[in-house]
């Protein structure tokens, strides 16, 4: 899956990801960091994940922690807060709505 339809996913059906065509016009350009400044914390933690990189979760973690305090949220805490897990496998298709 191609990272700006990974972020802005909003469901799946079969092996097709349902985007949220407006949301991904607006902020695909943006970095992790600039989209957890914006308060797109789902966003942002999708680009965590989608790059696989274990230094752009530690970023992720940290900035979520800075602008979000009261609690020491762990990778698996928020990935049960975002519903998000990881990357799906067998994705095949996607469908922007608008």
């Amino acid at each position: 899956m191609k990272r700006e339809d990974f972020i802005f996913t909003i469901g799946y059906q079969g092996d097709t990801a349902i985007v949220d065509g407006k949301a991904k016009k607006k902020y695909e350009k943006l970095s992790l960091r600039e989209l957890a400044e914006k308060g797109l914390f789902k966003e942002a933690f999708c680009a965590a994940l989608h790059s696989g990189e274990e230094a752009d979760l530690r970023e992720f973690l940290s900035l979520y922690r800075r602008l979000v305090p009261g609690r020491n949220y762990e990778k698996e805490d928020l990935a049960r807060l975002f519903g998000v897990f990881g990357v799906p496998q067998g994705i095949t298709r996607t469908k922007i709505i608008d």
